[in-house]
């Protein structure tokens, strides 16, 4: 079979949407209020480190996957174990993403629809693109972060009239343990959550940056998510800010342009599901890649399907109401941990001790 290559821009516009992901949808952290930006900017200079970690082990490891790195750095046995853990955290993620939409569009247009709709719709339409492969992922890329752009420079644009810069006045007015705990939650999610993005770099064409590509990502996702908030804030003030389920959706609803430009909710609600689709079909990807390596299946293909049925099934199973899932205790944030930071750096440090004999052209 013919390897798929990807190039580093699309890589590039994959790691920005897959950062934007859920972002779009529920907004981002709000604990620091007004100095959500802070907090922000604060986490993405953070993850810069561990993106270019991340990137590093890609670069090292060429044509291997995560998975193919797991069992090439701790053996049969143990990689074994790790890849069950790891494939394990790639499915959890992605159906706390897939609930995502489900019910932002529940509470938004369709309050009597049930979820299971929206899900089972959502799921089967990101295993379709997960099960055309990488090049599919690649193109989509392109397309989708063009139009994600677009919309949201347009919003932004449109929204001027109504912002106001004393909604962010005084400057860090919340305390410094505030803005921290906000910029740890916002680095794990989405930033550190690009670990699963080495499955896909692995796929790059040969004579291209990793770390760059990773980087400039990062860039974009984290300029997309400065922007989004500050839009927010001020168009929205704090309070309403840190209040609302989905203050993105919300802000741009009051955008009122004599009786032309009105009711532009659809233009934003089609980027969340842009965004949303592209990171769900990621981990669903990353998934049955690491199922694929467990059972010695060839093709991870033949398990896509009931793998992202069993996705829908626990993203509707882990919550029972809207208020449950934006409460869910931060016991993610903790667990995810070992995942985003632990085993990328283990990783990259065997890499590195074991270069000059493994890896003798890198």
């Amino acid at each position: 079979m013919r390897k798929e290559e990807l190039s580093g821009r699309q890589l590039a516009c994959i790691t920005a949407l897959f950062i934007i992901g859920s972002s779009s949808v529920i907004g981002n952290s709000g604990i620091a209020k007004k100095d959500t930006w802070i907090a922000v900017l604060a986490a993405i200079a953070i993850a810069v480190p561990l993106i270019l970690i991340y990137g590093r082990i890609s670069a090292l490891f060429q044509e291997r996957n995560l998975f193919d790195i797991i069992y090439r750095v701790f053996g049969k046995r143990l990689g074994w174990v790790i890849t069950l853990l790891t494939s394990l955290y790639c499915f959890h993620l992605g159906a706390l993403v897939l609930r995502d939409f489900p019910e932002f569009i529940q509470a938004v247009s369709f309050q009597k629809t049930p979820k299971i709709i929206f899900a089972m719709l959502l799921g089967l339409l990101c295993a379709y693109l997960a099960k055309l492969g990488v090049r599919t992922f690649g193109k989509a890329g392109i397309l989708f972060s063009a139009l994600v752009g677009v919309v949201a420079v347009l919003t932004f644009l449109l929204l001027l009239p109504s912002m106001n810069v004393h909604n962010l006045q005084p400057v860090l007015a919340m305390p410094p343990g505030v803005i921290a705990q906000n910029a740890a939650k916002l680095f794990s999610t989405p930033f550190g959550e690009t670990v699963l993005l080495l499955c896909l770099f692995c796929n790059m064409k040969s004579g291209q940056s990793r770390p760059k590509a990773y980087l400039t990502g990062l860039l974009l996702g984290g300029l997309y998510l400065v922007m989004s908030v500050l839009r927010n804030i001020l168009a929205l003030g704090a309070g309403n800010f840190s209040s609302l389920y989905f203050p993105s959706y919300s802000v741009v609803s009051t955008i009122n342009i004599g009786d032309f430009l009105q009711r532009l909710e659809v233009l934003v609600s089609s980027y969340m599901l842009l965004c949303d689709i592209t990171k769900i079909a990621v981990a669903l990807y990353a998934t049955c890649l690491g199922v694929a390596k467990l059972a010695g299946i060839d093709d991870y293909r033949k398990i896509v399907l009931p793998v992202s049925w069993l996705m829908i099934a626990l993203s509707l199973a882990a919550f029972q109401n809207t208020m449950e899932f934006f409460s869910w205790p931060p016991l993610y944030y903790i667990y995810a941990l070992p995942f985003q930071v632990g085993l990328p750096v283990i990783l990259w440090i065997w890499a590195e001790v074991n270069k000059s004999k493994l890896f003798p052209k890198t």
